[in-house]
């Protein structure tokens, strides 16, 4: 065997590592590519522009009943400046652990560090 006829048959084998598909998986490919094919026929620069305009006119017909933002700051995420206030089911619940359990003497949450606070256990 030369070197040509084994390189061809190194690249028929690495394109068959994968068993061949069903039938159904062809059809279904098939029909994908078509939807697929159908929708990028219907993007044009004419559709384009259409949509624009429809959210354009969106925007305007709801001016109205929109929220001015201009004296308000929103922000997403404050880096934990301010952390939620714990649920009264949440406080319920620890209570009634450090409470009932006779594993716990004393808890002392003093400090918002981890490095601080005091758990005793018996």
């Amino acid at each position: 065997m030369n070197k040509e006829s084994m390189s061809e048959e190194q690249t028929e084998i690495n394109k068959n590592k994968f068993a061949e598909e069903s039938d159904k998986t062809l059809r279904a490919r098939g029909k994908l590519k078509k939807r697929l094919k159908l929708l990028e026929e219907e993007i044009t620069k004419e559709a384009l522009n259409k949509k624009i305009i429809e959210i354009h006119d969106r925007i305007s017909r709801y001016a109205a009943t929109r929220a001015v933002l201009t004296r308000k700051t929103i922000s997403l995420f404050d880096n934990n400046q301010n952390s939620a206030k714990i649920s009264n089911k949440i406080t319920k619940i620890a209570q009634s652990i450090t409470s009932n359990s006779k594993m716990f003497i004393e808890t002392s949450y003093e400090s918002n560090s981890l490095k601080n606070r005091n758990i005793n256990v018996r």
